[in-house]
């Protein structure tokens, strides 16, 4: 029925209007408009929002399925800026979402085109996909002609064709989400420069000059960040202040960051350039991205991810598509941060790319928040501390992988998977755990570590220091020799009375650097004596023996010394890890280096660090129960930071694995 429609015309052209309509159909609801000369001054929004006023309450009452709007809503015949083609915009963004149709008696002049009307005009309808431009023998007696044969169909000129609502408004295209989509990008990126103290000469884009975002920047403010606001960020993270202007490249390596959006230049890498002051390496497919040299990524400072990408034939838009990618990107580069973009603020997509390694999340503003002054002035600090707490992470984060990367790439012979021993592969995940502890870290909460008294920069450190037991293995040939004891007489006895050669216990062993003749750890076994005869056990069959065990190393306070003879050691060295790594570092060859003491002194003193952390047994000293984990942790001397005692045992640990200087800049 045509009086789902409902028709908005001049109450100067009513007469005329009707005429059209009535010898056909009839309107369900008429809103004849009158504009007195005196409006003719007032700005043009505020015809359209009278308008809107008027019509609004009509749509609410009663369930129309279109607008029809008459071209001529003034008296004027001429279509330079149109009030008809402004007000079917207009109420695009006052949401609604009705099909409408702009109708005129005027007969098509441009097969492309339709109705001939200045270029603007149809380029605002083209933005907002708000209407089609039809003559009234189109609407309701012969053709439907439409523009965009991709979303409507085209009806052949049959005479005496009736118009049918039900058909047409069954392919009425409204407004996609795409273009939605689109349109908040632009805003977004608009927003973003300007409170980030930037004007659109500054970022050198030229943004659409249309009614719709001519409309939002007359109407609202694009700079909601005050003076001082900005002056305020900037000096938390000591930022410059001296141009008021956000500037984040300080965090920056390489000044190199890749943006992966479809609406990449649709203002955003022209934005991000001017923030971050850095080179913007844009990309606008999956495709391109899963092509990219993998030394090219890694050298990336920051990514900056749609979360609505088209699939990798560059046709469909969905969140999988970039979720995948994400995955992609984080499993081969854990190094390099990545923020997603996105157009959605529902709680549950933060959760979602978190989960999959996304380092955070910001919300590209919507125009459907122009006016709300808070939302954008929070919107942008989350932006900015978002960002920069992201980089200050990944500034310390960063070190450790590519150093993590070249051990990967540099391990000793000794550091191997050989037959039952997995070295190699239980090193490298060790690492892998202490970088994902480090991170964890990093990001920890201080609640965590206030209420519940532990931090995961203590578990990166206690990772760090298990990854010494693989090296103590891998360097150590273990071995239990025959051995000969002389009896009491002077006599070389071999074998026990019942022929079984004399050997070390299964509990001990003669410890010798692989590939070395160094020994660093031996037992010396002597007959148990009584009466000057060798005591037997019980069965006869064997004697009773004892043993010391003695060293040439001494390690004490840090400083390892070498003895002319092996002496028994004031502890038990097969169980004192710290002074098997100091003679590694006294005696194998591939450690020689110049810096041997500072790294004996800084192992004893990590040593020490370790003793005092709560995940261990602690030291001997009743001291060390005499506090609590909470007292613990105002005490310098317990605190374990990524910049101070990890960053030592890191380096210490890479020269164990490579023999090269391993050297943190962070």
């Amino acid at each position: 029925m045509i009086n789902d429609l409902i028709l908005v015309t001049n109450s100067a052209n009513s007469a005329s209007s009707r005429k059209h309509f009535t010898d056909i159909l009839n309107f369900g609801e008429y809103l004849e408009l009158a504009i007195p000369a005196e409006w003719k001054a007032q700005p043009r929004e505020f015809y359209l929002y009278i308008t809107y006023s008027e019509l609004e309450p009509k749509l609410a009452a009663t369930q129309f399925k279109g607008i029809v709007i008459d071209l001529f809503l003034e008296n004027s015949k001429s279509t330079d800026s149109n009030i008809a083609v402004d007000l079917a915009a207009f109420l695009r963004l006052c949401d609604i979402d009705l099909p409408i149709i702009i109708v005129s008696e005027k007969h098509l002049t441009s097969e492309k085109y339709g109705l001939d009307i200045d270029p603007r005009s149809y380029q605002i309808l083209n933005d907002f996909k708000v209407g089609k431009f039809l003559t009234y023998d189109q609407a309701f007696n012969k053709e439907l002609s439409v523009d965009d044969p991709q979303h409507f169909p085209i009806y052949k000129h049959i005479r005496g064709y009736k118009f049918n609502i039900a058909e047409f408004l069954k392919n009425f295209s409204v407004i996609p989400s795409d273009d939605r989509h689109q349109m908040t990008n632009e805003w977004g990126a608009i927003k973003l420069a300007f409170n980030a103290g930037y004007t659109l000469e500054d970022i050198g884009y030229n943004f659409p000059q249309n009614t719709y975002f001519k409309y939002l920047q007359k109407k609202f403010s694009l700079d909601f960040l005050t003076f001082a606001e900005r002056e305020e960020l900037l000096k938390e993270y000591s930022l410059p202040t001296t141009q008021n202007k956000i500037n984040l490249s300080t965090f920056l390596k390489n000044k190199k960051i890749l943006l992966v959006d479809d609406n990449a230049e649709k203002g955003w890498a022209s934005v991000l350039e001017k923030i971050f002051d850095a080179r913007i390496v844009s990309m606008s497919s999956i495709h391109d991205c899963l092509k990219i040299d993998h030394k090219e990524y890694a050298s990336f400072d920051l990514v900056f991810l749609d979360l609505y990408m088209p699939n990798f034939h560059g046709n469909l838009k969905e969140k999988e598509n970039s979720i995948k990618l994400l995955e992609t990107f984080k499993i081969g580069f854990p190094q390099i941060p990545i923020i997603v973009f996105t157009a959605s603020n529902k709680s549950w997509t933060l959760d979602e790319v978190l989960e999959k390694g996304a380092d955070g999340m910001y919300v590209k503003e919507s125009p459907e928040y122009a006016g709300n002054a808070t939302y954008s002035r929070e919107n942008f600090k989350n932006f900015f501390s978002t960002i920069a707490n992201c980089l200050k992470r990944y500034k310390t984060l960063q070190p450790y992988w590519s150093n993590i990367d070249f051990i990967f790439q540099n391990f000793l012979p000794e550091i191997d998977d050989i037959n039952a021993f997995k070295f190699k592969s239980r090193i490298k995940e060790r690492l892998e755990m202490f970088f994902g502890l480090l991170k964890r870290g990093l990001e920890e909460k201080g609640f965590n570590s206030r209420k519940f008294y532990f931090s995961d920069n203590e578990l990166a450190f206690i990772t760090l220091w298990s990854i010494l037991n693989e090296i103590s293995q891998a360097y150590y040939e273990k071995s239990r020799p025959n051995i000969q004891i002389r009896d009491p007489k002077g006599n070389l006895i071999s074998a026990h009375p019942s022929g079984t050669l004399i050997e070390y216990s299964p509990r001990h062993y003669k410890w010798s650097i692989k590939n070395q003749q160094d020994v660093f750890l031996e037992y010396v076994y002597f007959f148990e004596i009584e009466r000057e005869k060798i005591v037997l056990h019980s069965n006869k069959n064997y004697y009773k023996l004892n043993c010391k065990s003695k060293s040439i190393f001494k390690f004490h306070r840090g400083k390892g010394t070498v003895l002319h003879q092996p002496s028994v050691p004031d502890v038990d060295y097969s169980r004192s890890l710290y002074v098997q790594i100091a003679f590694l570092l006294e005696k194998k060859i591939t450690l020689l280096s110049p810096k041997k003491d500072r790294l004996q002194e800084k192992l004893s003193q990590l040593n020490e660090k370790r003793n005092k952390l709560f995940l261990t047994h602690g030291e001997e000293d009743s001291r060390f129960y005499n506090k609590t984990e909470k007292s613990k942790r105002s005490e310098r001397s317990y605190e374990i930071t990524p910049n101070g005692d990890i960053k030592e045992l890191f380096e210490l640990v890479g020269f164990l694995l490579t023999g090269k200087e391993i050297v943190l800049n962070i």
